[in-house]
């Protein structure tokens, strides 16, 4: 099992720095003089929104297909037991 030491714990406040900064804010600290451009970052974010959408799309028509199958398929148990719906309502209602 790996077993980290404390003596192999150094930690620069530069190195602290650099790590803080790529995971909060997603840059390094060299970079951290230009701010990202805002523009750019919508840009991206309309192009991920245009990919969710088709994905959806896809998914939502996967969805409408699976539940027309269900549907046909229960639509055709039903016409092959050869009870209409009153017959059935009728059938229940007697088993009392």
């Amino acid at each position: 099992m790996f077993c980290i030491q404390p003596h192999n714990l150094e930690y620069s406040d530069q190195e602290l720095l650099e790590d803080y900064a790529f995971f909060v804010h997603g840059r390094t600290v060299e970079s951290e003089g230009a701010p990202p451009s805002t523009d750019a970052r919508v840009e991206e974010l309309e192009v991920e929104v245009a990919k969710l959408k088709e994905q959806l799309g896809k998914a939502k028509a996967i969805n409408d297909t699976m539940w027309q199958n269900v549907v046909h398929k229960l639509m055709e148990n039903g016409e092959q037991s050869g009870e209409d719906g009153e017959q059935q309502h009728r059938r229940k209602r007697g088993r009392v």
